[in-house]
């Protein structure tokens, strides 16, 4: 190899160095600190409510004659199939090893609002946390507390069948840079309040 070709490909060995280290930067995720989330007393019928504004179980039931399935649980992993690869919805239900029992307050207000998981990664937005990020921190503690009160159903998660998932997962932080610019709900100046209620609940939880 000549002295030019290797000069050459060692600028190349750092420009992608530089591109790897830009990017693991510009996605890392960046949740919040448990000391975010203030004292607040549930309200588990304003959280049922939510649940059901939200169509909670539309996405995450279970598939049919698996755990849960016939007492209408949200124990999640039916398929959801989409044009870049098929998603497995989270069990939702409180149990500790598969659902969301072991989850803190802080935990799921990352995965609702910043769409982070509590191990510190990226969920797809095939979770629409972007919608949820409007939602106030009072309903998603309500909500949360719904969630905990109902049966624990065991019923483990199944990693999305997308091409290169990992890579895939780490680089939504680069779509989330984008579309978090985008300003969440906000009432509009003059309406009712059985309106702007009405809004709120469509299209924050209801996404």
């Amino acid at each position: 190899m000549t002295r030019r070709g290797g000069r050459l490909l060692a600028a190349i060995a750092f420009g992608l160095a530089v591109a790897a280290v830009a990017f693991w930067a510009l996605t890392r995720p960046e949740p919040l600190p448990a000391a975010a989330i203030p004292t607040h007393v549930v309200d588990l019928r304003n959280g049922e409510t939510l649940y059901h504004a939200g169509s909670c179980l539309a996405c995450h039931k279970a598939p049919e004659g698996a755990p849960g399935s016939d007492r209408g649980l949200p124990a999640g992993g039916t398929p959801f199939p989409t044009p870049v690869g098929t998603f497995y919805p989270q069990n939702l239900t409180p149990d500790d090893e598969t659902g969301i029992g072991r989850w803190g307050e802080v935990d799921f207000v990352n995965a609702m609002r910043l769409g982070i998981s509590p191990r510190g990664t990226h969920y797809f937005p095939a979770f629409p946390y972007a919608s949820y990020r409007s939602m106030t921190m009072a309903d998603l503690l309500d909500l949360r507390a719904y969630l905990t009160s109902l049966p624990a159903v065991k019923s483990p998660s199944r990693e999305a069948t997308l091409p290169m998932v990992a890579l895939a997962r780490r680089g939504v932080g680069l779509w989330k840079r984008v579309a978090f610019r985008q300003p969440t709900f906000s009432p509009e100046p003059g309406r009712t309040p059985s309106w702007t209620r009405g809004a709120y609940l469509a299209n924050a939880p209801g996404h």
